[in-house]
């Protein structure tokens, strides 16, 4: 009676014993299955992003070369081109001074360097006081762009960053220290007295 006793408990042991190990078993299945739609729920949520990023557009359009400077401007040979914006300044200048050219455009003065490279390019231009010219140069304010153009077509921009008046006689600025690559303008006052001189780099 006993020996059945012992049987029906290690039975019932045994029963439990395999209950328990399939209810782990099961767990850990679903333990899996959660983790692999875990995994595939965020793998389609970095994809979404993926789709939401808007792709970089690469121009396959090759950046066109500067177009070069006619060499003569009504018969003067030509040094380059200054574009002052707030003036409505957009002329070539000549690459030296003389009476009858300066009657119809700026003109080189000195030049020290290469134009847009180094040095300075001291441009000078009659005040007509008719818009035309460097007849408004005495609107340019510290700040204001000057845009100057060499012969292969290349562009350098340049800041205003000194005006002021002086006499005919004075040079002094011109013995200043350069960064890099400035320009120099001149032009005379409406009384024709002083000279308006601008420096930008």
């Amino acid at each position: 009676m006993k020996k059945v006793g012992v049987i029906i408990a290690i039975i019932i042991a045994v029963i439990i014993t395999i209950f328990c190990i399939c209810k782990l078993n099961k767990k850990e299945e679903k333990n899996e299955v959660a983790e692999e739609v875990k995994t595939v729920i965020e793998s389609e949520a970095i994809a979404t992003e993926i789709e939401e990023i808007p792709a970089v557009v690469q121009s396959t359009e090759p950046v066109p070369a500067p177009t070069p400077l006619e060499t003569t401007y009504k018969g003067f040979n030509v040094a380059g081109k200054i574009t002052i914006p707030k003036t409505g300044v957009d002329t070539p200048f000549l690459d030296r001074v003389t009476v009858n050219g300066m009657e119809v455009a700026p003109c080189l003065l000195l030049q020290s360097g290469e134009l847009n490279v180094s040095g300075n390019a001291y441009i000078v231009g009659h005040n007509y006081m008719n818009g035309t010219l460097f007849s408004d140069n005495g609107k340019l304010e510290v700040g204001d762009k000057i845009i100057i153009t060499a012969m292969d077509g290349t562009e350098k921009e340049y800041t205003i960053y000194n005006k002021f008046v002086t006499t005919p006689e004075d040079t002094s600025f011109l013995k200043r220290e350069l960064s890099g690559a400035e320009i120099t303008l001149q032009s005379c006052t409406d009384d024709e007295e002083g000279r308006i001189i601008i420096l930008a780099k």
